[in-house]
Formats: C-alpha cells, sequence, structure tokens
C-alpha cells in the first residue's frame, strides 16, 4: 500500500465526506423551517420532524457494524447515499405527512450507515502508519462541509426557495456517489460478527466526551431558529453579502480549528512563543469587544471579555514559568500522558460561545454588523471547543476503534444539533431563554472540563512518577 497519505483514494474519500455532510446541513434547514411549519398546519408538533431524524440514527445505529462486515463496503455507503436522497425528493413532490415521516426515518438511518461505511472505506484506504492523522483530516472535511452548507441553505431558503436548497442537497449526495464509486477499494472478504453491536456506532467509555460534544451542538442548535428569524430581517444585507456570508463562515471555522490544534501542537513541543503568538487571537477578540462596543455592552459580556485577556495572561506565565519537557512527541500519535494539554483550548472556545450568545441577546447591539460578527464568534468558539474534543476521542480509541470514535463524533453533533432545534421550537423559546439555558448548558461543560481537565492531569503526574 502507498504509505503516502494524501493519495487519490484517500482524497476522493474525504470529498464524498465532505459532499454528505454538505447535503444533510442544506436539508436540515429547510425541513426546521419548511417542512415543520407545514406540517404544524396538519396539527402535528414542529420539533417531530427532527425527532424522527434523531430516532433513526440511534435505531440504525447498533447495525452499522454487521452491514460493514458482511457486505461490500462501496455498495454499503452508496445505498445509503440514495437513502440520504429520499427525503429531498419527497419534500420537492408531496406535502403529505405521512410519507415526510418516512422520508425523515430513512434519512436518519441511511445517514448513520454512510458515515459508518465512509469512515471505514477511509481507513482501508489509508496506510496503517497513517491512520491516525487521516482520521483526523478525514473529520474534519465533514465538519467543514457542514460550515459551508448551514448558511449556504439559508441564503437559498431566503432568497430563491427551498427548491432551490434542495436541489443543492441532491446534486451534493449525487457528487458524494460519484467520489465513493470512483475510490479503489481493496477486497474485504466477509467476516463473522453479532448482528447488534456498539462498534463503529459509538464508543460507550467516551460517554463524558460524548456529552460535552452534544451540549456544544445543542448550543447551535437553539440558535439556530433565531439566527433564521434575525435573517429575515436582514435579507438585503445577505443578498448583497452572500459571498461573504457563505465563505467567511467557511473560514473563520477552518482557521479556528487549525490554530487550535497548532496551538496543542506548540505545547507539546516545547515552542513557547509559538504557544504565545497562537493565543493573540484570543485576547484581540475580548479586548475589540470592550474597546469599541463598551459603552453598549452588558455586565456579563464585559465579565467574559475580562475573562479572555485573563486567559492570555494565564498563557504568558505559562510560558515564564517551569514547563514540563516533551521527548519522542509525534503529533498524530499522542500518547495518553499528553492528554492534559489536548484540552487546553476548551476554555477559551467556552468565553467566545458564551460572549456570543450575550451579544445576541443584547437589544442596544441590534443591526446586522453585530448579527454577523456574532456568528463569527460563535463559529470561532465551536471549533475552538470540537476540534479538542475530536483529538480527546481518537486519544481514547484502541487501534481497532478509530472508526468508532468518528462516528461517535458525528452522532454526537447531528443528536445536539437536532435537540437543539427541537426543544427551541417546542417551547418557543425566546432570546433570554436560550441564553439561560445555554448558559446553565454551558456550566455543566464546564464542569466536566473541570473534571476531565484533574482527571487526566492526575493520570499524567502519574505516569510520569512511574516511569521514574
Amino acid at each position: 500500500m502507498n504509505t503516502n497519505l494524501f493519495t487519490s483514494n484517500f482524497i476522493k474519500v474525504c470529498l464524498a465526506n465532505l459532499f454528505l455532510f454538505f447535503s444533510l446541513y442544506t436539508l436540515l434547514p429547510v425541513t426546521f423551517f419548511e417542512i415543520s411549519p407545514t406540517l404544524q398546519e396538519y396539527g402535528y408538533k414542529g420539533w417531530l420532524p427532527l425527532g424522527i431524524f434523531v430516532v433513526g440514527l440511534l435505531v440504525g445505529g447498533p447495525f452499522h457494524n454487521y452491514l460493514i462486515e458482511h457486505f461490500n463496503r462501496k455498495k454499503v455507503c452508496s445505498l445509503a447515499y440514495i437513502g440520504v436522497l429520499v427525503p429531498s425528493v419527497i419534500f420537492l413532490v408531496t406535502n403529505q405527512s405521512v410519507t415526510i415521516f418516512i422520508g425523515l426515518a430513512i434519512l436518519g438511518i441511511a445517514f448513520g450507515i454512510a458515515t459508518a461505511a465512509n469512515v471505514t472505506i477511509a481507513i482501508d484506504v489509508t496506510s496503517p502508519r497513517r491512520r491516525s492523522r487521516g482520521n483526523v483530516i478525514y473529520a474534519w472535511a465533514g465538519r467543514l462541509g457542514m460550515v459551508l452548507a448551514i448558511p449556504s441553505s439559508i441564503y437559498l431558503l431566503l432568497t430563491y426557495s427551498k427548491d432551490w436548497a434542495l436541489y443543492a442537497s441532491i446534486g451534493a449526495i449525487f457528487l458524494a456517489w460519484v467520489m465513493t464509486k470512483l475510490t479503489h477499494h481493496p477486497f474485504r472478504a466477509p467476516t463473522e460478527s453479532s448482528t447488534l453491536s456498539w462498534d463503529r456506532f459509538m464508543l460507550p467509555k467516551s460517554w463524558k466526551l460524548l456529552l460535552m460534544m452534544v451540549l456544544v451542538a445543542y448550543m447551535v442548535g437553539s440558535l439556530l431558529p433565531l439566527f433564521f428569524l434575525d435573517a429575515h430581517d436582514y435579507i438585503t444585507d445577505i443578498t448583497t453579502d452572500k459571498l461573504g456570508f457563505i465563505l467567511i463562515p467557511f473560514l473563520v471555522f477552518f482557521g479556528s480549528a487549525l490554530l487550535s490544534t497548532a496551538e496543542v501542537h506548540s505545547l507539546l513541543s516545547n515552542k513557547l512563543m509559538n504557544y504565545l503568538l497562537l493565543r493573540t487571537p484570543v485576547v484581540i477578540i475580548g479586548a475589540y469587544f470592550l474597546v469599541v462596543y463598551h459603552h453598549h455592552l452588558s455586565a456579563w459580556s464585559i465579565l467574559i471579555c475580562i475573562g479572555l485577556i485573563a486567559s492570555f495572561l494565564s498563557a504568558i506565565w505559562r510560558v515564564v514559568s517551569p514547563h514540563r519537557k516533551y521527548y519522542e512527541y509525534n503529533k498524530w500519535s499522542l500518547e495518553s500522558q499528553y492528554r492534559i494539554e489536548v484540552i487546553s483550548p476548551i476554555l477559551t472556545g467556552l468565553f467566545c460561545i458564551l460572549l456570543a450568545n450575550t451579544l445576541v441577546g443584547d437589544l442596544q447591539l441590534r443591526g446586522y454588523p453585530i448579527f454577523f460578527l456574532s456568528a463569527q464568534l460563535f463559529i470561532f468558539g465551536i471549533a475552538r471547543v470540537s476540534s479538542p474534543l475530536f483529538l480527546l476521542l481518537v486519544l481514547s480509541a484502541k487501534h481497532c476503534e478509530r472508526g468508532t470514535a468518528n462516528t461517535t463524533h458525528h452522532l454526537g453533533w447531528e443528536i445536539g444539533l437536532s435537540l437543539g432545534v427541537v426543544i427551541s421550537i417546542a417551547f418557543k423559546f425566546s432570546i433570554n431563554n436560550t441564553i439561560v439555558v445555554g448558559m446553565s448548558i454551558l456550566a455543566v461543560i464546564f464542569i466536566i472540563y473541570v473534571f476531565i481537565y484533574f482527571r487526566l492531569h492526575a493520570l499524567a503526574k502519574h505516569k510520569h512518577s512511574f516511569k521514574h
């Protein structure tokens, strides 16, 4: 097998994952804001469509391993893509409620199978020595597809109609199907496995990380209905700035993920000045809002900005104080004693998410510029939190659990995002309600973060003392 990571097959599989997520996250806003209101006219609850999608994800999950081990993986993946295509076609041709519900159930089951099969193909076409690195890159291809899809779908919904968004979703899943068909996949003989299994679905031992992912994704989902309502007020601005509305969130997310990953690697490589430099965007964010908007910020926003600046001062202290040296460090094969450093960007990411929440709820800061800035700040924080969480999932997985770690990552995001929208719509949350619930959730995330931090710190000290 070619030991180079970026082979044509690996690139095709990553593109297939990007198009798969683009297709799903172009379709979901249509479900939120077009299909749900239609169903409400027939007496159904507005949250029911997304609830059915989540049930489909969970029902199909235990069968992933059986399907992937007993049948040709490319065929399983290709058939699953057709399942992802079904609801878009249904939404185009009918408003019949039962048919829509069947389509959403198929979407949940098919999307779960597609992600599990596709990540298995990605592992199969990658050299064993490169699989940890490949797993991370493959996962971020999907996340980038998601970040491109949501603003694209909202733009198409506001500017044209739901049909245009559905055509985009159909086109993306067709491209994913083509990329998978063009991938050369080595033959794998069927193996014996139980019909129901956690394999390729979920890592039960990583439940704390999964819970954090669900809660972070919930924050995104709970703000989506409010974001869409605000976007209605700024249709002219969005239409005028369509390239920035779609492209800038993608660049912010990608840049934030790179920054947080590079920050961890600089810390572990003993490049402390690089580490400090990579932390400067955080202090710039805090200082910017304090200086430019200090007359309009709430007390909570001011406190969070001060927290972001204080986090940079703590980074300076970390640089000037005695620092543990790391030897034989491989950034793509981290050992367990390094996990404490992996979570270093999470706290500042939570601060950014919290600041975005408080800015959205501040009535003195209404207008497209602050709306746009808050959205970018939120995306910056999400990427800063989710990148280390995924790295921790990879670290907690054994050699044979890489695919399961990836699907656990996807599962947490899809469930959390859907729950956020479902609860926000079901309880008709206002901005203030969303902020109160969001801050409560962030408090829970922070408690879990602190628990993980001190737990990993104790493990690191134990392993360090054992070696000496």
